[in-house]
């Protein structure tokens, strides 16, 4: 048998949805049921409980199915049904269930109503109460409450915070929703009724921007803060990021551990608060992972209000690459890393390839450190000294706290090897060589040692890498062609010489078009810089024919060298055909005849 009971008490009037405890049940405003279950004592089919409800609004209702008929004296579990009206005020409301057979004491069950609940861009049915006739026939007036912290508009009104319903309803359309934006519109298709007597459904759609918050309703200028729509902002993951995108670290299980930051986005670029995330590698072990705390090789962390989560990776005494994955519902990110075991091996080369440093200049040598597999190793502080067999060597001086931020550079920048991080996630750190004015010309050498410590004792790893300290610039060269076809683009290089022709190593070289049609291209600033010595600018030849003339230059004063170069434009001119030879026209007499 089925009992149904009405409500049978009323609790304070407040929005209890705010209460602290944790309901059985939860259910939004405008829905009409829920089930709750509760375990009883055993009885038999006309067992009927008079389950009682009490709550912060009447016409809430409970039924429940019938108790098992079983005489197994067991403990059942029924299903409890609790009805709601349209119009349900927001609250907690508790239900008694009395002590059936078999079952020792009556027992509570709570069912919380809240705030209709949507994201940015949803369209929320509101139902209130219908209006009072208004004075001048034109309908009730209802808005977005000035006290809303959502936005949203009315989808009969659209953009707009009101809407004015008809105080007449017409119930011929009771299963539509909504409200009619003008009562002298009498197309019964456009009137549009809540589907319970005097109730109007509203339709509200939530603004995409919205953030989260309150949307409220009033009526007359009565803020309905019964009928309200919760707002979050959207929490669909579309975007996934791990920082940083390459890590290294040491393969010792007792080294420190490093912070790997994963961050999740919505589509607006927004944080996503409260996402799982499982994060999962394939060499080393996550350490504090989860409550209770653990160290696995598979993480799950949630992302807090800033859409950030970390997760803390450390070796697991097994040195080679590895690879890290994140995944937020569909979405899969990677980063590399690499456990390193003990520095194994110190190279040294220059910066860019290019071995030379001008007089007054400066250049750098990029030493990488790497363990006995090839890993990189990170974070070590190599040093560096010059020796030389050339006269005066101490006119080249070391600096390893300059950091490389030249181009090509492995991971853009080289740290400083000395005074900082050390080498970087590659292995890598940079030495800044600079030669005075009067440094001696010629070969010097840079030396690099590390000294390791190792469980056999200290270990000192060294290489070397020879350096040509060349004089300023003396002379420009370049292969400009000295013709080239309308409409084409050249590359012109240039290589910039000292006097003793080496190659010098830096500097920029001045480009300008003096005369002539066409544009220079692949200049910043109109110039160029020189790595080794060389450097290269391309020209774009217009349709004219024509003949343009460039100045290339280097240095200021009295030490600027300067060249002029000179290129036509077109097609080469046609030569004119050599002339016939001399016909003879004489007769021929006896004798000698001169031609």
């Amino acid at each position: 048998m089925v009992a149904a009971v009405a409500f049978s008490g009323v609790l304070t009037n407040t929005q209890g949805a705010t209460a602290q405890t944790t309901p059985d049940a939860t259910i939004e405003q405008g829905q009409t049921s829920v089930e709750v279950t509760a375990v009883v004592g055993d009885g038999d089919a006309t067992t009927a409980l008079t389950i009682t409800v009490a709550g912060p609004a009447e016409g809430v209702t409970a039924e429940h199915e019938p108790v098992d008929a079983d005489e197994d004296e067991a403990a059942d579990t029924i299903t409890i049904t609790v009805t709601f009206p349209v119009l349900s005020t927001l609250g907690d409301y508790t239900l008694t269930i009395p002590a059936a057979e078999g079952t020792a004491a009556s027992q509570t069950k709570t069912v919380r109503v809240t705030p209709r609940q949507a994201n940015p861009g949803d369209v929320v049915t509101v139902y209130v109460t219908q209006g009072s006739e208004s004075t001048d026939g034109t309908g009730t007036v209802y808005n977005i409450s000035a006290d809303s912290t959502a936005k949203g508009s009315f989808v009969a009104n659209p953009g707009r915070s009101f809407i004015i319903c008809e105080d007449d309803p017409d119930t011929t359309d009771s299963d539509e929703l909504g409200c009619d934006v003008d009562d002298s519109d009498t197309n019964e298709e456009d009137d549009v009724r809540a589907n319970i007597a005097d109730q109007v459904g509203l339709q509200v759609k939530v603004a995409a921007d919205s953030p989260k918050g309150m949307i409220y309703i009033t009526r007359g200028g009565n803020v309905l803060t019964e009928r309200a729509i919760q707002v979050s902002p959207a929490q669909v993951a579309t975007g996934l990021k791990l920082s940083p995108p390459v890590v290294g670290l040491s393969s010792s299980a007792s080294a420190t551990p490093e912070d790997i930051t994963v961050t999740v986005t919505n589509n607006r670029g927004k944080a996503v608060e409260g996402q799982a995330v499982q994060v999962v590698t394939t060499r080393g072990q996550f350490v504090d992972c989860g409550t209770p705390a653990v160290t696995l090789p598979v993480c799950r962390v949630t992302t807090d209000s800033t859409g950030k989560a970390i997760v803390k990776l450390r070796g697991d005494n097994r040195a080679g690459s590895a690879t890290v994955t994140a995944t937020a519902g569909t979405l899969t990110r990677t980063l590399s890393v690499t456990f390193f075991g003990l520095a194994d091996s110190l190279s040294a080369a220059a910066a860019g390839g290019v071995a030379t440093v001008d007089q007054s200049g400066k250049g750098f040598v990029i030493l990488t450190v790497t363990d006995k597999d090839g890993n990189a190793v990170r974070g070590e502080a190599p040093g560096s000294s010059v020796s030389t067999e050339i006269e005066n060597p101490t006119v080249v001086a070391l600096d390893g706290s300059k950091p490389y931020e030249g181009t090509p550079s492995p991971l853009d920048d080289v740290p400083a090897c000395q005074g900082g991080t050390g080498t970087n996630v590659a292995g890598k750190c940079a030495v800044e060589i600079s030669a005075s004015a009067t440094a001696s010309r010629g070969i010097h050498t840079v030396a690099a040692s590390l000294t390791v410590t190792t469980p056999a004792g200290p270990k000192v790893l060294t290489d070397t890498i020879d350096i040509r300290v060349v004089g300023k610039a003396h002379r420009i060269e370049t292969d400009a062609p000295a013709r080239v076809d309308a409409g084409t683009e050249t590359p012109i290089m240039i290589s910039v010489y000292d006097d003793a022709d080496n190659l010098i190593g830096t500097g920029k070289v001045t480009v300008l078009k003096l005369e002539g049609r066409g544009a220079i291209l692949g200049t910043t600033d109109n110039q160029v810089t020189l790595v080794g010595g060389v450097a290269t600018f391309r020209y774009y030849a217009t349709s004219n024919d024509d003949v343009v003339a460039f100045r290339l230059s280097i240095g200021a004063g009295p030490a600027e060298v300067t060249k002029i170069i000179e290129v036509a434009v077109g097609a080469a001119p046609v030569e004119a055909p050599e002339a016939p030879p001399a016909t003879w026209n004489n007769a021929l007499v006896s004798g000698q005849n001169v031609v």
